[in-house]
């Protein structure tokens, strides 16, 4: 297997996962369950495309805790995603608003 091709479907399940989590946001009111969404979808679309990409006889344990892993990264980079900025813009607008310190 090719690192170059790993990190580009890592990159594409990342999409995908933010893409969904976006997706299901509308129902899903109490942002504080946003990130394990994120998660969420990054198992199930890694591990589906785990298994639907690869011959039943070819699928090891290894193989499969490379898609476990793959999963938890691209759900915890597009949580993070999400998660950043919104919580980037707050600060700054509360920093301007006070007076400098002398």
């Amino acid at each position: 297997m090719n690192p170059a091709d790993t990190f580009k479907d890592l990159a594409a399940t990342t999409a995908i996962v933010f893409a969904l989590t976006q997706m299901i946001k509308p129902w899903v009111k109490n942002t504080k369950f946003h990130p394990i969404l994120s998660v969420f979808w990054g198992l199930l679309v890694s591990y589906g495309l785990m298994w639907f990409s690869t011959p039943y006889n070819e699928i090891t344990k290894q193989l499969i805790g490379v898609a476990i892993l793959s999963g938890l990264i691209s759900g915890l980079t597009a949580g993070g995603l999400y998660d950043s900025t919104q919580k980037s813009v707050h600060p700054v607008a509360k920093i301007e608003d006070k007076k400098p310190v002398r």
